[in-house]
């Protein structure tokens, strides 16, 4: 694959990485499976490992793309860093616990909003911030392979956040060093380290992330719904649906896929 043009392997702001090695010593990836996420470990592997511990997460919502278990494992071996499945149990203060996706909505009575995911929100961000505060690293900063190009929100992020209330909410401050890269370069990134996509991709998919999430467009649902694996998530989501009596869609219901599946 020839590299695009413009790729630059260290793209960050002059004096942000160094502010990372001075102030942290642990570097924490949120990790997902995505070629984005698997950039930033790989990335950070290569410029930060020498100067601090490079770790790695996975939360898992209960609802991973089939394959995720072997991929993960393959690019945990070949860039040295164990990704580590986060499933634990998060408490809520009144004191009730979920585990995934569909605790969630059950305790909720709903399926998430497009512009409001409680799974993202409970399953990732809270219950890393728990996990995080167990694991007793030194001075920890989260790692996101987040990029501008990617939606408006992220065009105005910095490449490091650390206000208090932030920091609060999550944990740790949050390091995106791929803000500035394309696609052409994460796709470069990976294959000129030998790196692999996750098959996700190639059945047309254009994101790795929760199957039957709610922001997902209309072809990769058709998509879901005609894989092995992946179709069978969609009918305990469609399960779900009548058990809560909630659809998936404000409009649309899961059968919409499955029927025509």
């Amino acid at each position: 694959m020839d590299r695009p043009q413009g790729q630059q392997e260290v793209i960050v702001i002059e004096g942000v990485i160094e502010r990372v090695v001075e102030e942290h010593g642990t570097c924490v990836v949120c990790y997902s499976g995505g070629k984005d996420s698997t950039a930033a470990l790989a990335w950070c592997v290569e410029h930060l490992a020498s100067q601090m511990q490079v770790a790695a997460v996975l939360a898992d919502t209960g609802l991973e793309p089939p394959e995720s278990r072997a991929y993960v494992a393959e690019v945990s071996s070949l860039v040295g860093v164990d990704v580590v499945w986060c499933d634990e149990p998060y408490r809520y203060r009144d004191g009730s616990v979920v585990r995934d996706a569909f605790d969630v909505a059950r305790r909720r009575g709903r399926f998430p909003r497009p512009d409001l995911c409680e799974w993202r929100a409970v399953l990732k961000r809270d219950r890393l911030r728990v996990w995080l505060r167990r694991q007793g690293f030194d001075r920890p900063v989260w790692v996101m392979g987040h990029r501008r190009e990617e939606n408006a929100y992220r065009e105005v992020l910095p490449y490091l956040r650390d206000e208090e209330k932030f920091v609060q909410r999550y944990g740790a401050p949050v390091f995106c060093p791929l803000l500035d890269w394309s696609v052409g370069d994460v796709l470069w990134y990976l294959d000129a380290r030998g790196l692999p996509l996750h098959p996700a991709y190639g059945y047309g998919l254009d994101r790795v992330g929760c199957v039957g999430c709610v922001n997902t467009t209309v072809g990769s649902m058709e998509l879901y719904a005609s894989l092995p694996g992946y179709r069978e998530i969609l009918l305990r989501l469609y399960e779900l649906e009548q058990e809560i009596g909630w659809t998936w869609g404000r409009r649309d219901s899961l059968g919409r896929w499955l029927e025509g599946g």
